[in-house]
């Protein structure tokens, strides 16, 4: 698979994504919020997109040839990008 078909596949998943799930900043809030739960410290929003890039790299370890999880975490780390970045 080309680098320039890794990123059209992420594009096409965050599209879905947000689609499924409302603007990224309120679903990666509400995972923080749960993380901040279990763990008792502060997450933001984009350290929960960061949370889910070490998820993938884990399974990544496991199963180095899926390539799914290599395309989830590219695009966690562009959604992770766009919340650091975007204005409220």
């Amino acid at each position: 698979m080309r680098a320039s078909e890794v990123l059209l596949s992420a594009t096409d998943i965050i599209g879905d994504r947000g689609r499924i799930y409302g603007h990224p900043r309120i679903n990666q809030t509400r995972i923080a919020l749960r993380l901040q739960q279990m763990l008792e410290i502060p997450i933001t929003d984009h350290q929960a997109c960061l949370a889910m890039v070490e998820v993938k790299l884990a399974r990544i370890t496991e199963t180095p040839g899926h390539t799914d999880s290599y395309i989830d975490a590219i695009a966690y780390l562009a959604i992770a990008v766009q919340l650091q970045t975007e204005a409220d």
